[in-house]
């Protein structure tokens, strides 16, 4: 039993699967499709609405100080015996370093996902990696550690897109909206207890009850995702085109932001540069981390890329190289424009930087079933949730995920040596545990709460394998698939 759980599918089983006439879908995406896919998933919700809380931190309270604070200053206090620092440090100016840090540390992942994307290229992204690699049972773990980052990291997006058009609508149209329908619980709460020019942008700030419960929720966030629902079940090449179009607009934006606000930089704004030391910069990368969340996805498109051997690591890399440009000179733009404690518990760093300027103002074969509910899921959770705790979730998923796909490329080296490799990772296995390294340090600078989440969340999706997917595993069955495992790799159609 306990061997079973361990029992991996070949790199060629799984291409065959793959090239099965009912799993086919349309190839129809080239390189430039692939970055700009990765970038348009990199850019938006990390750099414009967690920048600026890298930079301040988060202050400790007297309820819940010990959840809020990170893994990594228990770990320091036990080590250096020093007293324990509540609260999350925020990394200053030096958040540029943060981000620098973490795309260090999504490099080396990076660099593992093209060397397995290439040489395995079906969707499935980690999940098919490590079934491939690691066994069964770690595959099923890290699919099931991957609905955080692909559907609680959506959620989070939309949350952040709710922030900036609502204070787009207030600049441009003078249009204000009720508190409770544009914030979760949390946050309109956290406004109501702030109180003074919080509570001026809204039209109405009390909460309505149902039962006697105070009831908020984000209704902006789910027309988003309903939105973007509509899209994906409509086509990949569709989704495609209009991703592009919003890509050259964010990176237009983020362009407009470095231009524009290097000329209002104050340098006196960086002194000191490294306020909080080390762990300030580490606890910084730990919340940017999620800026880069992204390049990954674009591991998940292999089945609908034209020439996946040769497109997927162009694709993967390129969209990394240029967000960590980008955001590094735009951490340094706003950081310089507006002292960085000015950004404290602001979700919209953006918008503050340039505030009060005189310029600033079956059909489509496509899985619809899967993705509608999808959309139904991750649009009511944004709602309802605040977007702190969706982002720490998602990276505490991600950094996971990375760490496993990182050890995969070690694995496959040894027990598939003669594979071909379109793709390989330098210096293995230097490289691959250097991505564990960074990743598991950044794992620690999240708050002890994400880890309590994350653990819960682990054992939910362990009790549901042992309780049916162990005993309805096709490859535990042997159920015949028609696959051998010396059926050479079918040829990509394109």
């Amino acid at each position: 039993m306990a061997l079973n759980l361990f029992r991996t599918k070949s790199p060629e089983h799984l291409m065959a699967e793959a090239a099965a006439p009912e799993r086919q879908l349309k190839r129809a995406l080239s390189a430039f499709d692939l970055t700009c896919i990765g970038i348009g998933a990199i850019i938006g919700t990390g750099i414009f609405a967690l920048a600026g809380t890298a930079a301040a931190g988060e202050q400790a309270h007297a309820v819940g100080s010990i959840w809020k604070t990170p893994v990594l200053n228990f770990v320091q206090s036990w080590t250096t015996h020093a007293s324990l620092v509540f609260g999350r440090p925020g990394a200053g100016p030096a958040v540029m370093l943060s981000f620098v840090v973490a795309g260090i540390a999504c490099g080396f992942a990076a660099l593992c996902y093209a060397e397995l994307a290439a040489m395995i290229p079906v969707s499935g992204s980690a999940y098919t990696y490590s079934y491939a690699t690691l066994g069964e049972i770690i595959a099923w773990i890290i699919g099931w550690d991957l609905i955080l980052e692909y559907a609680v990291g959506n959620m989070a997006v939309a949350v952040g897109w709710s922030g900036y058009f609502v204070r787009l609508c207030g600049s441009l149209f003078n249009l204000k909206f009720p508190l409770w329908l544009v914030n979760d619980h949390t946050t309109a709460t956290g406004i109501i207890a702030q109180g003074g020019d919080a509570l001026a942008n809204y039209s109405s700030t009390t909460l309505p009850t149902i039962a006697g419960h105070a009831i908020a929720l984000n209704l902006p966030a789910l027309l988003i995702v309903a939105a973007v629902t509509a899209l994906l079940v409509y086509g990949i090449r569709e989704s495609a085109r209009t991703n592009t179009t919003i890509v050259i607009i964010k990176i237009a934006v983020v362009m407009f932001v470095i231009a524009f606000g290097a000329f209002l930089v104050q340098p006196t704004n960086w002194r000191p540069f490294v306020p909080t030391g080390i762990g300030g910069v580490m606890s910084g990368a730990a919340i940017v981390f999620f800026a880069f969340i992204g390049f990954d996805a674009v591991s998940t498109t292999a089945e609908e890329t034209k020439n996946p051997q040769r497109d997927m690591p162009i694709g993967i890399m390129a969209s990394l190289i240029i967000c960590t440009v980008l955001y590094v000179l735009m951490a340094g733009v706003i950081t310089g424009m507006r002292k960085y404690t000015t950004y404290l518990g602001d979700p919209a760093a953006v918008a503050t930087a340039f505030a009060d300027r005189p310029w600033a103002t079956a059909r489509f074969r496509t899985p619809h079933i899967t993705t509608i509910w999808t959309g139904v899921a991750v649009g009511g959770v944004a709602m309802l949730t605040d977007i702190g705790s969706l982002a720490d979730l998602t990276n505490i998923g991600t950094l996971f995920a990375f760490v496993l796909v990182c050890l995969g490329v070690i694995v496959l080296r040894r027990t598939n040596r003669e594979r071909p490799r379109p793709f390989r990772v330098p210096f293995v296995p230097v490289f691959p545990l250097l991505g564990v390294v960074f990743c598991f340090a950044l794992m620690l600078s999240l708050p002890l709460e994400t880890w309590g989440r994350f653990f819960i969340w682990l054992a939910i999706g362990l009790s549901i394998y042992f309780a049916y997917s162990v005993r309805h595993s096709k490859l535990r069955r042997g159920v015949d698939t028609g696959i051998t495992e010396d059926i050479p790799p079918p040829l990509i159609k394109t």
